[in-house]
């Protein structure tokens, strides 16, 4: 089936944060003829992508009631992935951060709270079969379906998977195979990956059959490959050292203050062996309230990054800012992290990196599970290489190495790169339509 042919009906969220998603779908629709679905409450959306894309509204709202107690069932007897830690860190945050108020919330917790003593035995494909399919829609000249995770509508994606077409799921990042449970073993469902790396998590995770699992790139790296292609990235001597750069990992009320104490003592630490470079914090962009910072901005030479969002009412990031995020972290002398993509990204960029894990030693317990999350301790908590930081008093002698020696920091970088394949947007769109094409699907 030729490209300019084959139709597409595309599944996917979140699109007015998302460059790299509305790149990828305004891409694929060059090629072929796309309808997006979208629930009628997201009809803004539409102004987001292409004015050749088809949209098809739908809507769950006569299936309210049946659906609450099919996904109450599924909360707390459904199954999760082997890194139960990163499931449970990622419901605690969708509930502070969610509009629950009053008894709401409180149910909402005291479900998430017992399925940790629950046994798991629905399936995610079980669960499916539950759920009473929205209104009806027209998704008979559709020859495949693309959907990105997390899952937009469950329903929706039941009735994408009983058409008997291929079905393909791009897994967005580095962690929604650690932290989710929406992945279905149907044999027409097919996931497409960022690396090797995160090919075997799948399969690890999830039990899922290597054979229906594909590595397309990283579209949330297109524009770090811009960046990369058009600046010439080469190590720099401690002469152009500039400053230290703290991107926020976190962004819940009970989080974001234990990482202020930790970076708090990581720049107190600094301070007092008399070193006197900037440090600039990048707030977690998703935070609305940025006075939790307050007490940092206190410390002596601390400046917080201001302008990369659109403006404060909003958490839209500008294609410019997505680039001049790179240029922050290239010209840093060094960034240290917690756990955040941003730090995977200075690997990069020929920047020494340093991961922070000090919350067990300073008894930040809620810090300490996100920080020891599946992904973190396995690609950025590798003890082999002096950039774990493991105690506040070695932190002087890492942070002045760094500082001085920068490249002896980088062998790290070159194991962390590993993640994820880093290509261009057209690359990644001509890699999806060759997978969505193929009458031989295992390519």
């Amino acid at each position: 089936m030729e490209p300019q042919t084959i139709k597409i009906g595309i599944l996917a969220q979140y699109l007015g944060t998302r460059n790299d998603v509305r790149l990828l779908i305004n891409g694929i629709a060059q090629k072929s003829a796309v309808t997006v679905y979208l629930k009628e409450a997201d009809k803004i959306s539409e102004k987001y992508l292409n004015s050749n894309i088809t949209f098809q509204y739908f809507s769950n709202k006569s299936n309210k009631l049946k659906h609450y107690f099919v996904y109450t069932l599924y909360k707390l007897f459904g199954k999760i992935p082997r890194s139960r830690n990163n499931y449970f860190v990622t419901e605690n945050f969708k509930i502070a951060n969610s509009d629950f108020k009053g008894i709401h919330r409180f149910i909402e917790r005291f479900i998430l709270n017992s399925s940790k003593f629950t046994p798991k035995f629905i399936s995610y494909d079980s669960f499916l079969t539950m759920l009473a399919p929205p209104k009806e829609n027209s998704m008979s000249e559709q020859h495949v379906f693309l959907c990105i995770t997390q899952i937009y509508d469950d329903a929706l994606f039941r009735v994408m998977i009983e058409t008997g077409k291929k079905v393909f799921v791009y897994v967005y990042s580095w962690d929604h195979a650690c932290k989710m449970k929406c992945f279905s073993k149907n044999k027409n469902v097919f996931y497409l990956v960022w690396s090797k790396e995160i090919h075997g998590d799948l399969e690890q995770l999830h039990g899922i059959a290597s054979e229906n699992i594909m590595v397309t790139g990283a579209t949330q790296f297109v524009h770090l490959h811009q960046y990369l292609n058009e600046n010439k990235i080469s190590s720099r001597s401690a002469a152009n050292k500039k400053y230290i750069y703290i991107p926020m990992a976190t962004g819940t009320k009970n989080l974001t203050p234990e990482e202020v104490q930790l970076y708090g003592a990581i720049i107190q630490k600094i301070r007092s062996q008399g070193i006197d470079v900037k440090i600039i914090i990048r707030p977690y962009p998703f935070l609305k309230n940025w006075d939790l910072y307050a007490s940092l901005l206190k410390l002596p030479n601390v400046e917080i990054e201001k302008d990369y969002r659109e403006n404060e009412n909003t958490q839209n990031v500008s294609e410019e800012n997505l680039l001049k995020k790179y240029s922050m972290l290239q010209n840093a002398s060094l960034v240290i992290h917690c756990g955040t993509t941003l730090g995977l990204e200075g690997s990069y960029l020929d920047v020494p990196v340093l991961f922070a894990d000090l919350s067990k030693t300073m008894r930040l317990s809620q810090l300490d599970k996100f920080v020891h999350q599946f992904q973190n301790d396995k690609y950025l908590n590798l003890t082999a290489f002096p950039n774990v930081l493991k105690s506040i008093e070695d932190l002087a002698v890492l942070v002045s190495k760094a500082l001085k020696a920068p490249a002896s920091y980088l062998p790290y970088n070159i194991q962390c790169k590993k993640v994820a394949e880093v290509k261009s947007s057209g690359e990644i769109i001509k890699r999806f339509l060759e997978i969505m094409n193929s009458e031989n699907i295992h390519v």
